[in-house]
């Protein structure tokens, strides 16, 4: 068998952390022997890692601190191939194939390439470097959707004969893993507009600009937004709720290693964020039957609007524009879980396909 290591910086709960992990637990063991190498051990998102497959620990707290470890694990395994994803980790892994160059390197990139280099300072900088510099001697470079592949050739000047689209996904199995199959909803619900929102609790999710547009939210029946997610805004959006006498309608639910437990039961989840690469919660809520509406910033949710339209998904330019979409939405209640809405080649099954043909193709 080929064996493959896959190189997370963290198990920390995250898109991109669970894209890899559905992706390495999923590929073919005729073929491949995946092994999972992290900083460390901590972090919620190991219990998403399949029985079978070792984790093997770096020690280390910072990824540029971790080359030397990594190289000895490599030395140890001498894979056929390595998978990563995320900006820093992908250079950690190209770097790699200086010492090992009959390794192959597949790397997956998470967000919006400019956006990066963009809003986040000196990291952004050096993202530019890996991009231009390191990118181009992976073997293959995975985009999420159509609106990165642009960005890189576009935006970024990157050649991308070495790129490859591969889409987001949903995987039934563990979306469904917890959902009852009988909802129980809370009280006076059929009265009652019930939105969803998650993700981390950021700037670039949009959340205190969209609670700021709901001071003018005025439906015609009583209405709720559970916020699902934790992150450095929370102590500031709580202040918010409460400075716009929201506290009733507006509740900040934490962190939930499934929260479409709850959220399956809402009218509409709405994603106002700044960027995004592929929101993979649009594609998890069109699974679970809730409608979206989300911000055409939101990266690749361009691409799924190609194939979904209203009133399944709307897309606004501006965050003033979700408030009379959402007047228009009506309280549905809910015993079970709603018909999927999302197209069949953003399911695990269709994506792993795909993989193992990229992977085979190295």
């Amino acid at each position: 068998k080929k064996c493959v290591l896959f190189i997370l910086p963290s198990l920390q709960i995250g898109g991109a952390e669970k894209a890899l992990i559905m992706l390495m637990n999923s590929l073919d063991r005729c073929i491949y022997e995946p092994k999972l190498i992290c900083l460390t051990h901590d972090g919620d998102a190991r219990s998403w890692v399949s029985d079978e497959i070792d984790i093997f620990c770096l020690g280390k707290k910072y990824i540029w601190r971790s080359f030397f470890a990594l190289l000895s694990i490599v030395k140890t395994f001498q894979p056929d191939l390595m998978f990563s994803t995320m900006t820093h980790a992908n250079a950690l892994t190209i770097s790699v194939k200086i010492f090992f160059p009959k390794t192959k390197i597949v790397v997956r990139e998470a967000t919006l390439p400019s956006v990066l280099i963009a809003h986040y300072g000196f990291k952004g900088k050096l993202s530019a470097i890996i991009y231009k510099v390191l990118y181009p001697r992976a073997n293959v470079v995975l985009s999420n959707c159509n609106v990165m592949l642009d960005d890189f050739r576009d935006k970024i000047g990157v050649n991308v004969n070495n790129h490859r689209l591969i889409n987001n996904f949903v995987s039934p199995d563990a979306i469904l893993k917890g959902v009852s199959k009988k909802f129980t909803n809370f009280r006076h619900r059929e009265k009652t507009i019930y939105f969803v929102a998650i993700g981390r609790l950021s700037f670039e999710k949009g959340f205190l600009e969209l609670i700021k547009q709901l001071k003018e939210f005025k439906p015609k029946t009583k209405w709720r937004l559970d916020i699902f997610g934790e992150g450095p805004l929370h102590d500031q959006l709580s202040s918010l709720i409460n400075e716009m006498n929201l506290e009733r309608n507006i509740l900040l639910k934490g962190s939930h290693n499934n929260p479409w437990k709850t959220a399956a039961t809402a009218d509409a989840l709405v994603l106002p964020s700044l960027w995004e690469g592929m929101p993979n919660v649009a594609l998890e809520s069109l699974f679970m039957g809730v409608p979206v509406i989300a911000k055409s910033s939101a990266g690749g949710i361009k691409d799924l609007a190609q194939e979904v339209k209203p009133p399944s998904l709307f897309l606004v330019d501006e965050i003033e524009e979700f408030i009379p979409i959402m007047e228009d939405i009506k309280p549905k209640l809910k015993s079970n879980k709603a018909a999927s809405i999302l197209p069949e080649k953003y399911y695990l099954k269709s994506v792993i396909k795909e993989f193992n043909k990229i992977m085979a193709d190295v």
